[in-house]
This record gives C-alpha cells, structure tokens and sequence, in this order.
C-alpha cells in the first residue's frame, strides 16, 4: 500500500491542533472556575455527603464538539445539530431506561426529561448505567440527573420522581412536546396506559418488552408490536392494546429467544410470607411486581443502547 505522506502529515498535523485547542479551552475553563470559587451559577445539590455539585451550563462549545467529535463524524454536522435539538421524554429509570438516557446524551441529546418513582436498590446495580453503591436508596431519576450531568453538563435533564399514571399524562409526557416518547416502564397497566395514550396523541414511541430471562443478544429485534413473538410480556401488552383498538403502530425492542424455564425463573416467595396475607401487600405500590425476575445485567443495556440508536 502507498501512503500520501504529505497528506498523511497535514492529517496529522491538523488534529494534534484541535486536541491542543479543545485541551487549553479545557484548562481555561478550569482555571477560570477556581478563580471564581463559589459563583451564582454553581448550585450544589442538598447530598448529605455533598458529592454532587451541578456543573458551569456555559461549557464552551469547543469541549462539546470535541467530546461529539466521533458522532459529528458519523452524522455531519446537519445530523447533529438535529439530534442535539431533540426532545426526548423517558419513562422508566432501570436497567434499560437508564442505559437508553445515558447513551442518549453522550450521543448529544441535549433535553430530556426522565420520569420513575423507584429508588436505586443494592440488587440494581447490576444493570442500571451510572448508580454506585453511594446512590443506592436514592431517587433513581436523581441518580441519573446527577451523573449525567458529569458526564455532559450541556444536558438539559429533568427529574421526575412520580409514578406515571393516565391522569397526569399530559403534565407528564405532553408538556413541551415531545419528538420521541420511550416507554421502559414495567408495570403492564401503567405501560399500556401510555402507549394507548401516545397513539392517540401521534407521538413517536419506542416501547421496550422484557428483557429479564432473556440472555441471547441475538435475538434482539426493533418491530411492530404486531409483530413480536416468544415475549410473554409483548404478548400480554399486544392482547390488552387490542382490547382498546389498537392492532400495529407502536414500535417495540424485543427478544424472539424462547423462554427457557431451566435457564431462568421467577424466583419464589417464602411460605412465610404467603401466611402473611394478600402477597400484593408486600409490593410498594398496588399491582407492581412483588416477585424478583432473574436479570442478566447486559441484557437491560443492550435494549436500552438499541432504543438510542433506533431513535438516532
């Protein structure tokens, strides 16, 4: 092979220079910031071990295009400037919703709002994106603001630490008008609640079925809820939006692996705890799941990255 070695050296030339830039605006921007010590502008979030501090909103531009450099590469700059000025609302902040907000904003969404009303829980941390063991009995949705933001403090994320349910949908999911609902919620009724909902308001939606018991990254597609098979809860949430009219139109990530019951089941509950009484008394919120589904913990983030780039 032949090389053009003086192509070859403006190349590299050129991007030593933009590295150089992007690092000195970098120390600039540092500098400048412990010069100034505790100004307007840095709030500090009320965390008892005050780990938190919300970073500078003026990150300079230079350091935003750097950090995109390879997603710029990939979609031009026309590409992302529309992805950059998406709106993307979130429900659900677990294993696959946290991964899809992650990866949403390291790919340059800069408003999204997330919306969950569950706490980071020690056995979460196997799948859940950014939580650490200092999160764990936090708002999950904190959690996520809070991280992401170290991560891109360009973003524009809002936290929203409320159970959706179809009385509060339009505060929730209308409100600013949303280009991209996705729904990574598990309790059924509340799911099919909001993509009846969506439906009807035209929105375009991306659903996740399930991704516990599952372990064949293979199998993962991105279909019409028409069309998916082998996903029990694909099935029951098909059956129920039929019900309400509903036949095709809601797009799904989902697993055709067949389930396989000596792989993985749901874990029982003690005897003792049936003698308590109704098992549904022990679950936080009625008619949310009380027992444990067995998760791999990359099965969650691969349907979660899907959503992401399916959407982008």
């Amino acid at each position: 092979m032949v090389y053009d070695t003086g192509r070859l050296s403006t190349v590299i030339v050129t991007t030593a220079a933009v590295t150089t830039l992007a690092l000195e605006c970098f120390h600039h921007y540092l500098s400048k910031k412990s010069t100034k010590g505790s100004s307007a502008s840095t709030l500090v979030h009320k965390k008892k071990d005050d780990e938190y501090k919300e970073p500078d909103k003026n990150y300079p531009e230079v350091l935003i295009k750097e950090q995109l450099a390879r997603n710029y590469a990939f979609f031009g700059n026309d590409g992302m400037k529309k992805i950059r000025e998406i709106f993307v609302v979130v429900l659900g902040a677990g294993g696959v919703g946290s991964n899809c907000v992650a990866t949403l904003a390291r790919s340059g969404v800069t408003k999204i709002r997330v919306v969950d009303f569950d706490q980071v829980s020690l056995s979460s941390l196997n799948r859940h994106s950014v939580a650490t063991l200092k999160d764990v009995g936090t708002p999950k949705v904190e959690c996520l603001r809070h991280r992401i933001l170290q991560i891109a403090p360009w973003c524009e994320i809002e936290a929203i630490d409320e159970v959706f349910k179809i009385e509060n949908s339009d505060r929730l999911v209308a409100q600013g008008n949303p280009d991209y609902v996705i729904d990574c919620i598990d309790n059924i009724d509340s799911k099919v609640d909001l993509l009846e909902y969506c439906h009807k308001k035209g929105y375009k939606t991306i659903s996740s079925m399930g991704a516990s018991c599952k372990s064949d990254p293979t199998r993962v597609n991105v279909g019409d809820i028409s069309s998916t098979d082998e996903d029990p809860l694909a099935k029951a949430v098909r059956r129920r939006l039929r019900k309400r009219g509903i036949m095709n139109g809601v797009t799904c990530i989902f697993s055709a692996e067949k389930p396989d019951p000596r792989k993985a089941r749901l874990l029982p509950l003690p005897e003792d705890e049936f003698d308590k009484g109704s098992v549904d008394e022990l679950s936080a919120l009625q008619n949310f799941r009380v027992r444990i589904l067995p998760v791999m913990g990359t099965m969650p983030g691969i349907f979660g990255l899907a959503i992401t780039s399916y959407t982008s």
